[in-house]
């Protein structure tokens, strides 16, 4: 832990600057300060949106709020990166505890340390994203599950978990799918009847529900329609399904011009409602696109590790980091991270056997959160929350290694 944020606090104060430029962290913090100065979740000119998830704008919020009220230093950067280190020291913890659950002490420890020094998730620390903090939430609700006995079922671990599941929702939707995943993992790995599967689901579902509920019934009041989340699911889903689609983010004018001339709310209802219209006559209409489209899909997700670099950057808009420590910063990263993905990899047959559920929750788990990208778009960054899991069952496989050697060591002497 020591080790995780002393190289976290000192990349931050290398690397924290202000967002430059329209993207996700210039909206979180904009939003952000709307929330403390009392406006609610709205855009500085007063219009009403619910475009992205509230949950990471709205933490960014109270936490700008209390800093206005109380003698906190209210630098706003300053706070993000106290949230980023907090979060990344708690998922630290949260790793090791898993780990120590699932296998044993030195493999929570190996994965611990491999997470401290993690590039992408250092870098991740000096931005107002909402990686960090959706780690830390998706972490503690398996950390829940796997800390108590499969064969009980008790009633306080699946409403915990369904709370978290609720509240990571809002902070990013694909967690959403952690629920199936409870009921593929109550049925195959852990033998449960369908009416187990069912009643655990049903509760886990209504934390779940209760937690994301009054989110949907101010969208209701002030969007004029009940979004569930937010409105961008026609937008993410146009961009992956057009006849121009390349299978990675951008901004084509069929998906995305034609609503300027409305306000919100009307602009964002519109233009999702059209746009989830669009990408599904393009999957319906062509399904063979798809072949296409899913490994293009994939690669980007999956083709580096340098987002948290870029992202420091503004995307290129505020380039301060001298190219040949960016080019070395982006090798070790690379390296890392593909070294624990084929190590993970290699680990899935081995997890599989015996049908543990807490170890097939891990993987389950892991897969869930990369699953969202293959039928939108593929980024980067949509990898990065998978991190942890993949640590854990690289770490896994090592440890088993190392039993294997040490045993042959000891027979052969």
């Amino acid at each position: 832990m020591v080790l995780g944020v002393a190289l976290r606090v000192a990349w931050a104060l290398y690397a924290t600057r202000q967002p430059v430029g329209l993207h996700d962290p210039t909206f979180y913090t904009v939003f952000a300060e709307e929330i403390a100065r009392g406006n609610g979740y709205r855009l500085p000119d007063g219009q009403p949106t619910a475009y992205y998830p509230v949950g990471y704008p709205a933490v960014l919020g109270a936490l700008f709020w209390l800093a206005d009220h109380s003698p906190l230093p209210d630098g706003r950067m300053g706070l993000v990166v106290g949230l980023n280190l907090a979060c990344a020291a708690s998922s630290l913890v949260l790793v090791f505890l898993i780990g120590r659950r699932l296998f044993d002490q030195r493999v929570a420890l190996l994965a611990a340390g491999i997470m401290a020094v993690f590039p992408n998730l250092v870098f991740h620390a000096a931005l107002a994203l909402t990686e960090t903090l959706f780690i830390t939430l998706a972490l503690l609700a398996v950390l829940v599950l796997v800390s108590t006995p499969w064969e009980r079922r008790p009633l306080g671990a699946l409403v915990g978990f369904g709370l978290l599941v609720g509240l990571s929702a809002l902070v990013r939707p694909p967690s959403l799918l952690f629920l199936p995943v409870l009921a593929l993992v109550g049925w195959w790995g852990a033998g449960w009847g369908w009416r187990a599967v069912g009643r655990s689901v049903l509760v886990a579902g209504l934390a779940a529900v209760a937690v994301i509920a009054p989110w949907t019934l101010r969208n209701a009041v002030v969007m004029t329609s009940p979004v569930i989340i937010s409105t961008n699911m026609g937008d993410n889903l146009c961009i992956g399904n057009n006849p121009e689609a390349t299978g990675a983010f951008q901004m084509p004018p069929s998906c995305l011009d034609g609503y300027d001339h409305l306000e919100r709310p009307e602009y964002e209802l519109r233009r999702d409602a059209e746009g989830r219209r669009k990408g599904l006559e393009h999957i319906l209409g062509q399904p063979a696109d798809q072949l296409r489209l899913v490994p293009l899909r994939l690669f980007h997700t999956f083709k580096d590790d340098t987002d948290g670099l870029h992202a420091a950057e503004s995307y290129g808009a505020d380039p301060f980091i001298p190219p040949f420590r960016r080019s070395i910063l982006e090798a070790v990263a690379n390296a890392v991270f593909f070294a624990t993905l084929l190590t993970a990899m290699a680990a899935m047959p081995w997890l599989l056997r015996g049908r543990d559920p807490g170890r097939l929750l891990l993987l389950l788990s892991a897969v869930s959160l990369v699953l969202p990208p293959l039928v939108f778009f593929g980024d980067v960054r949509f990898h990065v929350p998978m991190i942890p899991f993949q640590v854990l069952a690289a770490a896994a496989l090592l440890g088993a290694l190392a039993d294997m050697v040490r045993a042959r060591w000891a027979a052969d002497r």
